[in-house]
């Protein structure tokens, strides 16, 4: 059994994304929409993936509702996959990802953990991450910006003790350490950030037209819930004057 497991929020204006909202300047409104958006690329991406069965762990027992209604707008075939959605337990991140992974790990086989803030994770990266996990085991990891991780890979008898990889020092470090103590197998992906701050954001706006025409000559997934929202708000990169710095601009 290969299962993704998504970590998300419901989207609640004003609860999702605080650190994009307060270095972007974007409204709570706005905030909402990418967030919406970003997570229904993230459920879309994994039903286009080999995965047998996505879970979600969402933060509080009364989201459960608003992501169901959620994943109707996803145009997918949500039979064709088995769908569980269950509640996050824990008071810090560790326990509530060990605890996740434990629900998950009761059905055999391979785990990919991703966030719902990296829409554009391709499907295949998904894939490539089962195939390195049912031919080697050990770990699969997405480094992210500033020493973080989108993808986190692994069987589901793993012996890891998780507490403390998350809420202190570097969380790739930490895994990284894991693995090369255990002397478990490492596949690094390519990098890929993760929407949390401005620069983040701004990289991704940059690379959606690359994108968009990329796919025309070879199968590329593209994040259509992201790319239409980034459009309808009006959200553009521009350069500061005398500067390769870039500014994240909102037209009206």
């Amino acid at each position: 059994m290969n299962s993704v497991l998504i970590f998300a929020k419901a989207p609640v204006k004003g609860l999702v994304k605080t650190r994009l909202k307060k270095d972007t300047g974007l409204t709570d409104e706005d905030i909402l929409q990418l967030y919406t958006a970003f997570l229904m690329d993230a459920i879309i991406l994994t039903y286009k993936s080999k995965a047998d069965a996505v879970y979600i762990a969402y933060l509080s027992e009364n989201e459960e509702n608003s992501i169901r209604n959620l994943i109707k707008n996803c145009k997918i075939d949500i039979e064709s996959k088995k769908l569980a959605l269950f509640s996050q337990k824990g008071d810090d991140f560790d326990t509530r990802f060990i605890n996740a992974l434990k629900y998950v790990a009761k059905e055999n086989g391979n785990i990919v953990v991703i966030g719902s803030d990296a829409p554009h994770i391709q499907p295949k990266i998904i894939d490539q991450s089962f195939e390195f996990l049912a031919k080697c085991g050990g770990i699969v990891l997405g480094p992210s910006g500033e020493g973080g991780v989108y993808l986190i890979g692994l069987k589901s008898n793993f012996s890891i003790d998780f507490r403390g990889v998350f809420t202190s020092g570097i969380e790739i470090e930490n895994l990284s350490d894991i693995a090369e103590r255990k002397k478990l197998p490492l596949f690094l992906l390519n990098e890929l950030s993760d929407i949390d701050v401005a620069s983040d954001l701004i990289t991704l706006i940059c690379n959606l037209k690359a994108m968009k025409y990329s796919s025309k000559f070879r199968e590329y997934h593209l994040p259509e819930n992201t790319i239409n929202i980034i459009e309808k708000l009006g959200l553009r990169v521009g350069s500061s004057e005398g500067t390769r710095g870039r500014i994240l601009i909102k037209k009206i």
